[in-house]
């Protein structure tokens, strides 16, 4: 995985975290996966600046918890996110939460699971887990519960490569226009499947959107272009994370 990030300025940061999946099932055709309403449905934002986390079901310190918001929607529906860091030395797979919904005095309004974009975190790093839920409270609050997480072979994962990656914010600030290419190694093994995940966050850190682009096949020693966007659905964008798993 390359995770490729940038600021409103489009300044470029590449942080080497490469992660390749192999895998002999067929690649789907590009498709986008969203956690990203259209941002007219945007309304106001309620934050956790320290988060609200509960022990973890099966006690772990591969994981913790940074961030948990919830951002409020027009149609009184809420979407929260929780950045989950990978504290571990190797990539860990199967990372789960739960995300509680907790009213102004911290009753229990609904519950989800929540799960990355992609199927691992590299070491070191972070990913976002999200969940919807519809006819939130206005003074929703999230509560961070980690359910899974074990630690995974980093011999089963090859290298790949994000290049000319290009985050255009517009001119609202809460629309990413993304665009890039993928590049296989010509000593890899082919790939069946490209995801590439994008992760917005707000001036202050606080993600703000996600969305997968599904790719297909990628031979060994060729490339792949992709373009897609992600929306806000809390503040205005200021820097766009990338993430690829090829596999």
């Amino acid at each position: 995985m390359i995770c490729a990030h940038y600021n409103h300025g489009m300044r470029k940061r590449i942080t080497l975290v490469v992660l390749t999946i192999l895998s002999a099932c067929a690649a789907p055709p590009p498709t986008t996966e969203s956690a990203s309403p259209p941002p007219a449905l945007t309304a106001t934002q309620a934050l956790t600046s320290t988060p609200n986390v509960l022990a973890a079901a099966t006690p772990t310190t591969l994981v913790s918890v940074s961030q948990a918001a919830c951002h409020l929607t027009a149609d009184s529906g809420a979407w929260c996110f929780a950045l989950v860091q990978n504290n571990a030395g190797d990539i860990l797979e199967n990372v789960s939460a739960q995300i509680n919904l907790l009213d102004k005095n911290k009753n229990l309004v609904a519950s989800q699971n929540a799960f990355p974009l992609l199927d691992a975190i590299p070491a070191n790093s972070s990913a976002a887990v999200y969940a919807f839920f519809p006819n939130a409270p206005a003074d929703a609050e999230a509560q961070v519960q980690i359910l899974s997480a074990t630690t995974g072979n980093a011999a089963n994962y090859l290298s790949a490569v994000l290049d000319s990656t290009l985050a255009q914010i517009d001119e609202s600030g809460k629309i990413a226009y993304l665009s890039g290419r993928v590049y296989l190694s010509a000593e890899s093994n082919a790939a069946t499947q490209i995801w590439i995940a994008a992760t917005a966050y707000d001036e202050n850190g606080t993600v703000v959107g996600l969305r997968r682009w599904e790719g297909g096949a990628l031979s060994p020693g060729s490339s792949l272009n992709f373009q897609f966007n992600v929306s806000s659905v809390g503040a205005e964008i200021a820097a766009v994370d990338f993430a690829i798993q090829a596999r």
